[in-house]
């Protein structure tokens, strides 16, 4: 199937609510790849990844973009959808990820003890340039740190800003899951504070929290992101590869289950839980032997 015009392109950034926030009076606009210069989602002709905007202020960028009504932007959002379906395009989520903007500039602390660091790469969350490019975690070089120059007002407003993006983001998921478009669990791994692996569990709890089934989340972290690349991966059926994941609790009742994992099938070797402890004990010991910034612990921890 051929890609999708740029016309529909433009269309499906505008239907999932892109929004910048205006220097000047802080209200959120609506624009496109076109008005900013830059591309907030990126779309082919099966896969779409949901990017988020930068904000005045903390980008160094500003300028005022044209405003769209609410009724055109519910209109063009109904059409998008058609032609995502149409087009048979999958969503990858990352509805963690971006409810954590907010938290992260707001109790950055808390967010830091509650994620799985000592997995982390220590280059990226001390934010070594060549590193992490600039993907800085901790409290001085975290990317969504507010600026120290900034007053209450502003923070005021900014915390608004991401309140509202994140919800448009829930609301957006809730259409995409209504109409039935293919959804596959994203993780942002390596972003702040998106420990890879780890985060894979953050998200889909976060998908049940967002109304997703264990079932359907479950099947958007395996089959579907298997039909969608074209593998035999993501079933447990004969002729499909035997890469599996062995739970000691039922991921059915409570995706949480997925923590809890027992053993691991992959490319015919087998990896009980001493074997899996011990990978990360491995990881753990290499990355304190290289770490030169001491990482926040969770209170209590």
């Amino acid at each position: 199937m051929e890609p999708p015009p740029k016309r529909f392109l433009r269309s499906v950034v505008r239907a999932f609510g892109v929004a910048e926030n205006d220097r000047d009076d802080g209200r959120l606009r609506l624009v496109d790849a076109d008005d900013r210069g830059e591309a907030s989602g990126v779309v082919t002709h099966r896969l779409c990844t949901l990017g988020f905007p930068f904000e005045h202020g903390q980008r160094g960028t500003g300028s005022t973009h044209r405003g769209r009504s609410k009724t055109g932007v519910k209109d063009e959002r109904a059409s998008g959808i058609d032609q995502m379906i149409a087009h048979d395009i999958s969503v990858t989520s990352t509805l963690e990820l971006i409810d954590s903007f907010q938290r992260q500039k707001s109790d950055l602390q808390t967010e830091l003890g509650a994620a799985k660091l000592v997995y982390e790469n220590p280059g990226i969350a001390e934010g070594t340039v060549i590193t992490s490019r600039g993907m800085g975690w901790l409290p001085d070089v975290n990317i969504y740190r507010w600026p120290d120059q900034w007053d209450d007002d502003r923070k005021a407003r900014s915390r608004l800003y991401w309140q509202t993006y994140a919800e448009a983001q829930h609301i957006l998921f809730e259409a995409f899951m209504a109409r039935g478009v293919a959804i596959m669990t994203g993780t942002d791994a390596n972003v702040p504070v998106r420990v890879p692996g780890f985060s894979l569990h953050e998200e889909m709890a976060a998908l049940q929290a967002a109304g997703m089934s264990p079932a359907q989340i479950l099947a958007s972290a395996t089959s579907v992101p298997g039909d969608f690349m074209g593998t035999s991966t993501g079933q447990v059926r004969p002729g499909q590869k035997a890469n599996l994941v062995l739970l000691r609790e039922n991921p059915l009742e409570d995706i949480g289950a997925t923590d809890a994992i027992e053993m691991v099938i992959i490319g015919g070797s087998v990896f009980n839980r001493k074997d899996l402890d011990q990978m990360l004990d491995t990881v753990k010991a290499a990355n304190d032997a290289s770490r030169t910034v001491p990482i926040p612990v969770a209170e209590g921890g």
